[in-house]
């Protein structure tokens, strides 16, 4: 083993430094006296000088001269930078930087110093040759959103890393958007770190309104760092409107609070609805987007409307599914034909109404029922012998309420139709009132036609004896005129006793005197 004395190493020591002074003014090296380096990420050692056949790099050490870079030794390198280090430039043209790859901290504090043409030169030793490096630790990316003050316009997004290698910059992805990255700018923040700036642009939509964005980076040795996220606020105007019923199930009658569910931003400051209930139409503004309506009809449908900044939207037309108890519809009947009885009952309710029947006797019968919307047909059909006073009777069932028809069944009656309880005493006294005036207006008549008989059988009666009476003027006083036929008085008076009018009582009148011919046609008129 090789030993050295204190007065020997002395005597070295001077004997390089003397050297190494002598040596420097051969060329010279500048240097920064530090370098910045974020871990994680590559570092530039700039180093420039005149042109060069060979360069080694070597980390400063009070004793030894371990090698960082030496491309005509590579299995002298030490461990540390093994693998991690490259001169990229130029020889010719003086270029002697030093490029550390996936800088760690380890590197930190490192003192580092360069040799050219050690091969003709030497080893030299020069301050000015001298460079420490401090490393950083790896910084997140940070990211903004410029969001678009209208629906459709750009969304600018950046994302931005500090890194201290500028001939590999970092690699950029957007997470939570589907969006491409832009422009890649890369600046010296400051000597030795850089900050590289990515952007993109996508088209606002209400999709993209609370989407949270990130961005990813990935630097040349692998690492990865995510960004923050950041919310985007998109303004829209309303869309998606749908009224929604807070109540689970609605019955005919009853309250309802609406809501009035919009998408948009901002919120929404005005609502506007459309209410059709019962046959009336009504229009409501309101700054809430819930409204409560009272007295729901089976037929209730509305609309809402709302406002923004950004401008209006509207919900389509919702009809509610309002329960309601069973009412038999008019068109329900029996029908008898040939011994055969067929009895519909149609009932209108929501939910769907259990309908039975009930009927006079012990007749079997077969039982049907189909469903249509909110109407549930029932059929009862078999073979019946009519007797007086046979009822059928069909009743609806729901949670709401019941209602029951009561059909009769008349014998000897082909086709009977039936209406609800409700409206058979109007039916009833209808026709009675009808029936009535029929019987009255032919009593009438019929005594019209007796007074006409019976006035023209007085006439037929009247016509023998006026004939004999007529021959005997004749006999006596000649021919008279026969205007005077009808006269029961001499020929010289002039006052007519009976002039034929049907329409008239007549009366027997003679003068005093005459009381022969007075006798004769005595009561030969019937007054009626």
């Amino acid at each position: 083993m090789t030993t050295y004395s204190p007065t020997l190493n002395l005597g070295l020591l001077s004997l390089l430094s003397a050297s190494l002074m002598l040596t420097c003014h051969c060329g010279t090296v500048p240097l920064p006296q530090s370098v910045q380096a974020v871990e994680g990420s590559c570092v530039l050692v700039p180093c420039h000088t005149e042109s060069h056949t060979r360069v080694i790099w070597y980390m400063y050490h009070i004793r030894t001269w371990p090698k960082v870079y030496d491309v005509k030794d590579r299995a002298n390198v030490i461990d540390q930078f093994r693998e991690r280090t490259s001169v990229p430039g130029s020889a010719d043209k003086g270029n002697c930087t030093l490029m550390i790859k996936n800088v760690q901290r380890s590197d930190n504090e490192v003192s580092l110093y360069v040799n050219t043409n050690p091969d003709t030169e030497g080893r030299q030793y020069d301050p000015e040759r001298l460079v420490k490096i401090f490393v950083q630790t790896r910084h997140s990316p940070v990211i903004d959103a410029r969001p678009s003050q209208v629906e459709g316009g750009d969304v600018l997004l950046s994302c931005s890393i500090l890194h201290s290698c500028p001939p590999s910059p970092p690699a950029f992805q957007w997470k939570g958007l589907s969006a491409d990255t832009g422009s890649v700018s890369t600046q010296e923040e400051r000597i030795g770190v850089w900050r590289t700036i990515a952007t993109a642009a996508v088209k606002a939509t209400p999709e993209h309104n609370g989407k949270a964005v990130r961005c990813v980076t990935t630097v040349s040795s692998g690492f990865r760092e995510m960004s923050r996220s950041v919310m985007l606020n998109i303004p829209y105007a309303p869309t998606a409107l749908k009224v929604l019923v807070e109540k689970a199930a609605v019955k005919e009658g009853d309250s309802v609070t609406l809501i009035c569910d919009v998408n948009s931003n901002p919120t929404p400051t005005l609502y506007m609805w459309n209410i059709i209930n019962g046959g009336e139409v009504s229009e409501q503004k309101s700054t809430e987007k819930s409204l409560s309506v009272n007295d729901v009809s089976r037929s209730i449908s509305l609309t809402c409307a709302a406002r923004n900044s950004i401008g209006w939207g509207r919900s389509a037309r919702l009809t509610l599914d309002v329960d309601f108890a069973p009412s038999i519809l008019p068109n329900s009947s029996c029908t008898e034909r040939g011994g055969i009885l067929k009895c519909v009952c149609l009932a209108q309710s929501r939910p769907e109404a259990s309908i039975t029947w009930l009927m006079d006797g012990n007749q079997s019968f077969t039982l049907d029922s189909t469903q249509k919307g909110e109407v549930k047909s029932a059929t009862l059909t078999g073979t019946i012998k009519l007797t007086p006073n046979v009822n059928v009777s069909c009743t609806a069932v729901n949670t709401h309420g019941t209602a029951t028809l009561v059909m009769p069944v008349w014998p000897h009656q082909t086709t009977q139709t039936w209406i609800g309880t409700e409206y058979l005493w109007i039916i009833v006294s209808v026709c009675g009132v009808t029936l009535l005036g029929f019987v009255t207006c032919l009593c009438i008549r019929q005594k019209r036609r007796k007074i006409h008989r019976d006035s023209t059988n007085a006439l037929a009666t009247l016509e023998t004896p006026l004939r004999g009476k007529l021959a005997k003027v004749e006999g006596d006083q000649g021919t008279q005129d026969i205007d005077n036929i009808y006269k029961n008085c001499n020929s010289h008076m002039s006052d007519p006793i009976y002039d034929y009018d049907i329409q008239h009582c007549y009366g027997n009148y003679c003068p005093a005197g005459n009381e022969q011919e007075e006798h004769d046609f005595n009561n030969i008129y019937l007054n009626a």
